[in-house]
């Protein structure tokens, strides 16, 4: 029996632990500009690497881009770029970049992304409005939450939750009932479809 989704083609992984090890790196001189020029300057920087990044992706496809070894460090700085985005209250950029950087989360099939950018997603549509979503969306990181632990997100959860948690009302609680019900890979599928 074929357990993928029809629209992206994501299989929920399975709640099971994993060990991945990652090398992190800093560009040259990006420390020092962060601390000489500040906030706004680094997001600035960043939104325009993201936007480099989902470029030269956009050239190749994500297979090939995974066989270099571009899909996470790419789908990282789609995230970074989303988070600072949002955080400075630029939701359509911080939605598309949420939305590259999910697709290529759910290509390597990493959960704990996958819930922080449902996460990020669930704020955008907030901030736009879009309040039945936000819920949906939302519910469905809770239902996620519940199914077992998701790296470090306990611990980070308060802040992505104020994003979305401040705008509830009565269309936010009918999506949240409906997304507590959804599998991890309906609500990428819910996420990533348009808004009617």
């Amino acid at each position: 029996m074929d357990t993928r989704s029809p629209q992206s083609g994501f299989e929920a992984p399975s709640s099971s632990s994993a060990i991945r090890t990652f090398l992190i790196a800093d560009l040259r001189g990006y420390t020092r500009f962060v601390d000489q020029r500040g906030d706004e300057a680094a997001a600035r920087l960043t939104e325009r690497f993201a936007a480099v990044a989902s470029e030269v992706v956009a050239a190749r496809s994500g297979e090939a881009a995974a066989e270099v070894g571009f899909t996470w460090w790419q789908m990282h700085q789609l995230y970074h770029g989303s988070e600072w985005s949002l955080a400075l209250g630029r939701t359509g950029k911080a939605e598309a970049y949420g939305r590259d950087a999910l697709r290529l989360a759910v290509a390597v099939q990493d959960r704990q992304l996958i819930v922080y950018l449902l996460a990020i997603l669930a704020g955008t549509a907030a901030a736009q409005g879009h309040l039945e979503k936000a819920g949906a969306v939302w519910g469905a990181v809770e239902a996620e939450e519940g199914r077992g632990r998701v790296g470090q997100w306990e611990g980070e959860r308060d802040v992505y939750a104020a994003r979305v948690l401040d705008h509830e009302n009565e269309a936010f609680a009918t999506g949240r009932v409906n997304g507590r019900r959804m599998t991890l890979s309906d609500a990428v599928d819910y996420a990533l479809a348009d808004i009617d």
